[in-house]
């Protein structure tokens, strides 16, 4: 059973710092907690710029549970970019740059 999601954009219309605190942190709540519910629930997430923030932000009982969530393969990160390049106008070498790029302040 997936667990419905799109994916949040970093930056397009609304600022990274407004799409965290007014979407992206409570789906990232919501999901930990509905997928520990039922074990059947799975979630994909792709952006790494939010997910970093979020992460940084959890105690270390939310950290244990989201790891088990991915040992479980409840939870899964696909994509590996710190944001969902757009495929369909970049160039190849800009979307392995996308990929390589990260925060160098962000912890792992």
């Amino acid at each position: 059973m997936l667990i419905a999601h799109s994916h949040c954009d970093a930056g397009w219309i609304k600022t990274v710092d407004q799409y965290y605190e007014e979407q992206v942190r409570y789906i990232l709540n919501a999901t930990v907690h509905a997928t520990a519910a039922d074990p059947r629930r799975r979630f994909v997430w792709a952006e790494v710029v939010f997910f970093s923030r979020w992460w940084a932000e959890q105690n270390a009982e939310t950290q244990t549970l989201v790891r088990q969530l991915v040992a479980n393969g409840q939870w899964e990160f696909v994509h590996g970019g710190w944001v969902m390049e757009d495929e369909a106008s970049t160039t190849p070498a800009a979307r392995v740059h996308q990929l390589t790029v990260r925060d160098r302040d962000a912890q792992p």
